[in-house]
């Protein structure tokens, strides 16, 4: 892989995957990427929440919710968490880049973390700049 690290670029720290957000000089932003068990219980439980009327707000109010679900063929039936995203302890990682999301995962990232409210404004403005293909 590259040495130049773009939003999307999957890397690997602390026997964790993860997704390249946005970085400043003090912050990585990067998304997490759970393993297939919590990612079918974080799945249930939206699928739980969502269903139930009295309850659905909470999904846009709860940092439990902020995830995607993966398509990327390597990554398939995982969800992609980008609630409190930003990191600072993740100074290593470029030399743990070993994938890349596909177009329609890294473009369904990129909508979500711009609409979603719980979304630090810091980050949706550095999202912002990302050109997408």
């Amino acid at each position: 892989m590259s040495s130049i690290i773009t939003f999307g670029d999957i890397f690997n720290y602390n026997e964790q995957d993860y997704v390249f957000l946005a970085k400043t000089e003090d912050i990585v932003y990067a998304a997490k990427i759970l393993d297939r068990e919590h990612s079918i219980l974080y799945k249930k439980i939206f699928t739980k929440i969502s269903k139930n009327s009295q309850r659905s707000s909470e999904l846009t109010q709860r940092y439990l919710y902020c995830f995607i679900e993966l398509k990327t063929e390597d990554f398939k039936e995982r969800v992609c968490y980008y609630g409190k995203s930003d990191k600072s302890d993740v100074s290593d990682f470029l030399a743990n880049i070993f994938s890349k999301l596909d177009q329609e995962d890294i473009r369904e990232l990129h909508k979500e973390l711009l609409t979603d409210d719980l979304v630090t404004e810091q980050l949706k403005e550095l999202v912002k700049e990302i050109e997408l293909k």
